[in-house]
């Protein structure tokens, strides 16, 4: 879940750089990065606490490089305000900018 929610803003920015029109996309991945905040909000579990959707992978042994990917309850707020944002300034725009 944390996955899509950080990747896909990158996959939306790379669609609209090989000509999918602006604005759609823009809002469509905007919509989707906000609904999957929302759904990692509310799958949060606050009686545990701590990181939870825990993500981890080794990039390089000899070198002790690791990807860790981890969110707690505030930072499972920021992206569902963000993502709201975003959406909020896409939609009033006018459609010439």
């Amino acid at each position: 879940m944390l996955l899509f929610i950080v990747f896909a803003p990158l996959v939306t920015a790379l669609l609209i750089l090989f000509g999918a029109p602006a604005r759609v996309t823009a809002l469509a991945g905007s919509a989707a990065t906000a609904l999957a905040s929302f759904i990692a909000f509310l799958s949060y579990n606050a009686t545990v606490g701590g990181f939870q959707f825990v993500t981890s992978w080794t990039i390089s042994e000899s070198w002790r490089w690791h990807f860790l990917l981890g969110a707690d309850g505030l930072s499972l707020v920021m992206p569902v305000l963000a993502a709201l944002v975003l959406g909020i300034v896409l939609g009033m725009a006018t459609p010439d900018f």
